[in-house]
């Protein structure tokens, strides 16, 4: 597309040839696309354009990886939303903040972003941001070891994500408060909320999570000493794992079986189950491999 047909085409024109260069995979094309837009909206002072240009500029720079140009059109698109007085695209934007400084070890501006998020999408009743907003923070507050704060989050989440009608936020936030329960040793509460949890993601056919929580099932099982019901969750859970090809996800299963029948007085069975795990790992080159091989080796 030479200069001379972007001069007769509209910034609207070029931002669409934009995401069409995108989707095409010409990303080189699409950055100029994006950039040529978003000067076009500068000149007639449209914010609102300012912002979706900024926004696609910034989603783009984050999949190549380059985190620094996202964080720019992110902050870019924000302002732009801000002085559009678009609430929502404020929102979504705070959401994307708020996970780059989540990933990137930075809890107080995580905290920040996702507090004027919720506070945002309470604003305008949108209930479902709200929530995840809430969920995020409680995330934080558990990992900084504020416990009753996180608790606390994670019970709000629930709540606004079952009045959203948003069922997969609250099968995460009742599990969330079950991990809460069993962190804190009320395995009666840890359990029925184990099996909410799983019930929620069974209705939600999300495969994934289900390995998740039989192995979480299983964990608490052998605790209260009921092995059989323990290794059935972890046979449960090793099949799906293994279904869904998530062989990380196996090694683990495998590792906390045989640590069930090391209880039990099984050590061959036991080095079996983690031979096992040894294996799924190296074959996915996990970095974990190496701790478990000297683990084993220290065993004999």
């Amino acid at each position: 597309m030479d200069s001379g047909m972007l001069a007769s085409l509209s910034p609207e024109e070029i931002l669409e040839a934009g995401v069409q260069a995108q989707e095409r995979n010409e990303t080189e094309l699409a950055w100029v696309l994006f950039q040529r837009a978003l000067e076009g909206f500068r000149q007639e002072g449209d914010q609102a354009g300012v912002a979706e240009a900024a926004l696609w500029m910034a989603d783009m720079a984050r999949e190549e990886g380059d985190e620094a140009a996202a964080q720019r059109h992110y902050l870019l698109a924000l302002n732009a939303y801000e002085s559009a007085g678009n609430d929502q695209g404020q929102v979504a934007v705070l959401d994307r903040l708020a996970g780059m400084a989540y990933r990137s070890g930075d809890a107080d501006a995580a905290s920040l972003r996702y507090e004027r998020m919720a506070e945002i999408a309470d604003a305008v009743g949108d209930e479902s941001s709200a929530a995840k907003a809430l969920g995020q923070l409680g995330n934080l507050a558990h990992s900084a070891g504020q416990r009753a704060r996180a608790r606390q989050l994670y019970q709000e989440a629930l709540v606004r994500f079952e009045e959203a009608a948003e069922e997969q936020g609250a099968a995460i936030a009742r599990l969330q408060l079950a991990t809460m329960d069993y962190e804190e040793g009320d395995l009666q509460a840890a359990e029925e909320g184990f099996q909410e949890a799983l019930e929620r993601y069974q209705a939600l056919g999300d495969q994934a999570s289900l390995a998740k929580v039989h192995n979480q099932l299983g964990t608490l099982a052998q605790r209260l000493g009921d092995n059989d019901e323990s290794m059935g969750h972890y046979q449960r859970s090793l099949e799906i794992s293994r279904e869904l090809g998530d062989r990380e996800s196996a090694a683990a299963v495998l590792f906390n079986m045989g640590a069930l029948v090391m209880g039990q007085g099984l050590a061959e069975l036991a080095r079996t189950y983690w031979e096992r795990a040894l294996a799924e790992l190296e074959d996915i080159e996990s970095p974990v491999a190496q701790l478990l091989r000297r683990y084993l080796d220290q065993l004999g």
